[in-house]
C-alpha cells in the first residue's frame, strides 16, 4: 500500500503474484487492543487496478496468551535439561516447540536464540532450517526462505533414511511426510508433497510453493514429477501454475496416436487433474467438457477380433472414474486393462463397464434393469464373461443377482443365472466370500486410499448345449437384488 492515509478506494501499489500469493502474513494484536466480550475485526481488500481479474482473502485468529513470554531463558533451560539428563533427541523436540511458539507471538530474537540451541545439537537438523524458512517468510524474504526450506527438506529426507533418531517422528507438520519416505528421488518427494497438500494449515501455502520451485530445479522435464507438482499446487490454490503443468503434459496426447492401456490410464488421470483445476478456477463449463473426455470409452484395440464382442454402444460406466459407477471417484478399475492376463487362454476386449441396477445402487445412478440385444451372430460352443457384482453388502449366498438370456436365431432361448457366491461375487475381495477361487480371473489393487481389500473379477464360461444353432443376441438382466451385477467384457469361442 502507498504511504499516507489509506481510504476505502486507495489502490494497492503492487500486484501479488505466484509465490507470494500463498504466503500468510502474521499480525500480532496486543491484548490491550481487545476488550471483554465481543470484538469485531474489519477488513479491507485493495486491488491494484479496476481490471484486476481475481481477489483472494483468508484470515485466521489464534489466541496465544502469555505462555511464550513465560518461557524461561535459553541458559536456564539448558541447565535444567542437563540436570535432568534429557536425551539430545528429546531436547531437540522441545527446542523446536519453543522456537515455533516464540515465532508465533513475534518474539523473533528469542525464537532465533531457540533455533540456534537446536542447531547446537545438529547443524543439519531439519526443524531448525524449517524454522529459518518460516522466519524468512514472515519477513517476506522469499529467496532466503527458499534456501532454508531446501536445506530443511534435504535434511528431513536424510533423516528418514536413519532408523535411530526419535525426532524424525516429531518433525513440524510441513516436514513430517518427507521424514518418512523411502528414498530421495524427486518423484518420491513430489508424492510426499501431494500428501502434504491434504493437510490444510497456514504453513501449507508457502511450503508447497517452495517445494514446487525445488522440484522444478531438480527434475524440470520429468512428466511424473510434473504431474505430482500440479497435484499439490491445485489444493494450495495455485491453479494457474497447476494448469500450465497439466496442459503441457496433455499436449503429448494430442497427436492422435493410439495408446496402450498404460497410456490411456495416464491420459485419463491427467484429464481428471485438469478437471479438478478448472473447477477450482470456477470454469465449470470447461470442467464439464473435460469430464466427458474422462468418461469417454477408449477406442477398440486393433488386435481385438470378432470373437471379442464389441460392447462400445452398451457401456454405461467408465473403468477410469467411479463417480458414475460406484458413486465414488476413488473406486475404479483403471488398472484392469494393463494388468489383466489371459485366463484359461481367453482374451477379452476390456474398455468399459455395463452396469445393471440393484436395490443398493444409489438413486442418483439410474442404471438399467436390462440391457438387451447385444449382437453375437455366431454358432459357438462357449461364451465367456468377465464380470462381478457391485455393492454386495448383505452377505446372503445363493441369491440370484441377475441372468444372461441367450436368444437363438430360431426364436428359442437359454438362460445363465448369476448366483451370489456360486459364479459371481462383489468386486471387493472380502474375506467372508466363499466363491470358488478358480473363477477369479483378475485381482488388482484397491484404488480407495486406506483400504487393503483387493479388487477382483470373475470368469464365467457358459457352455452352449446347442452349438449347431446360431445365437443372434444376448440380454443382460438384473434380478433387482441388493447387489447389482456388471459385465466388463464378453468373448465367444
Amino acid at each position: 500500500m502507498p504511504p499516507g492515509e489509506i481510504r476505502f478506494d486507495t489502490r494497492a501499489v503492487d500486484t501479488i503474484n505466484e509465490e507470494a500469493e500463498g504466503i500468510y502474513h502474521r499480525v500480532l494484536v496486543p491484548a490491550e487492543a481487545l476488550r471483554a466480550g465481543r470484538n469485531v475485526v474489519a477488513v479491507e481488500a485493495h486491488q491494484v487496478n479496476r481490471t484486476s481479474t481475481d481477489l483472494v482473502f483468508d484470515l485466521r485468529m489464534t489466541a496465544l496468551g502469555l505462555a511464550a513470554e513465560k518461557i524461561p531463558g535459553a541458559d536456564e533451560l539448558d541447565r535444567l535439561e542437563t540436570a535432568l539428563d534429557i536425551s539430545t533427541d528429546v531436547r531437540a523436540i522441545l527446542w523446536t516447540a519453543r522456537a515455533r511458539l516464540l515465532q508465533d507471538v513475534g518474539l523473533a530474537e528469542r525464537a532465533e536464540e531457540a533455533r540456534q540451541r537446536l542447531l547446537s545439537f545438529d547443524q543439519e537438523d531439519p526443524a531448525a532450517w524449517w524454522l529459518a524458512a518460516r522466519a524468512a517468510v514472515q519477513t517476506d524474504d522469499l529467496e532466503a526462505a527458499y534456501l532454508h526450506y531446501r536445506r530443511a527438506l534435504t535434511a528431513a529426507v536424510a533423516l528418514a533414511q536413519q532408523s535411530g533418531p526419535a525426532r524424525r517422528l516429531f518433525l513440524p507438520p510441513g516436514l513430517a511426510h518427507f521424514g518418512r519416505i523411502a528414498d530421495d528421488s524427486p518423484l518420491t518427494i513430489a508424492r510426499a508433497g501431494v500428501l502434504r497438500a491434504d493437510s490444510a494449515d497456514a504453513e501449507r501455502g508457502w511450503e508447497l510453493l517452495l517445494l514446487n520451485r525445488w522440484l522444478a530445479e531438480r527434475a524440470p522435464e520429468d512428466p511424473d514429477v510434473r504431474k505430482q507438482r500440479a497435484a499439490f499446487l491445485a489444493p494450495a490454490g495455485e491453479f494457474a501454475q497447476a494448469e500450465e503443468l497439466v496442459d503441457g503434459l496433455l499436449s503429448a496426447y494430442q497427436d492422435g496416436a493410439a495408446l496402450d492401456p498404460l497410456g490411456i490410464r495416464k491420459h485419463k488421470e491427467l484429464l481428471a487433474l485438469r478437471e479438478t483445476i478448472l473447477r477450482g478456477m470456477g470454469r465449470r463449463q470447461d470442467a464439464d467438457g473435460v469430464r466427458r473426455e474422462i468418461f469417454a470409452i477408449p477406442p477398440r484395440r486393433p488386435d481385438s477380433g470378432p470373437k471379442q464382442l464389441d460392447l462400445t454402444q452398451y457401456y454405461n460406466a467408465s473403468l477410469y472414474d467411479g463417480r458414475d459407477w460406484d458413486n465414488n471417484a476413488d473406486l475404479h478399475l483403471s488398472l484392469l486393462p494393463e494388468t489383466f492376463e489371459l485366463h484359461e487362454g481367453i482374451a477379452f476386449d476390456i474398455r468399459g463397464i455395463i452396469q445393471l441396477s440393484g436395490t443398493n445402487m444409489p438413486a442418483a445412478l439410474p442404471y438399467p434393469q436390462r440391457v438387451a440385444g447385444i449382437p453375437v451372430d455366431a454358432e459357438t460352443e462357449s461364451i465367456h464373461f468377465l464380470l462381478a457384482a457391485c455393492r454386495a453388502f448383505d452377505r446372503v449366498p445363493g441369491v440370484e443377482l441377475g441372468r444372461v438370456v441367450f436368444r437363438y436365431a430360431d426364436g428359442s432361448t437359454e438362460t445363465l443365472r448369476l448366483i451370489d457366491q456360486q459364479n459371481i461375487a462383489d468386486y471387493w475381495a472380502y474375506s467372508y466370500q466363499t466363491i470358488d477361487p478358480a473363477l477369479i480371473a483378475w485381482k488388482g489393487a484397491n484404488t480407495q486410499p486406506g483400504r487393503n481389500e483387493p479388487f477382483q473379477l470373475f470368469h464365467i464360461a457358459w457352455r452352449n448345449s446347442h452349438p449347431e444353432r446360431r445365437i443372434a443376441t444376448l440380454d443382460l438382466e438384473s434380478a433387482m437384488a441388493s447387489s447389482a451385477p456388471f459385465v466388463v467384457a464378453i468373448t465367444r469361442d
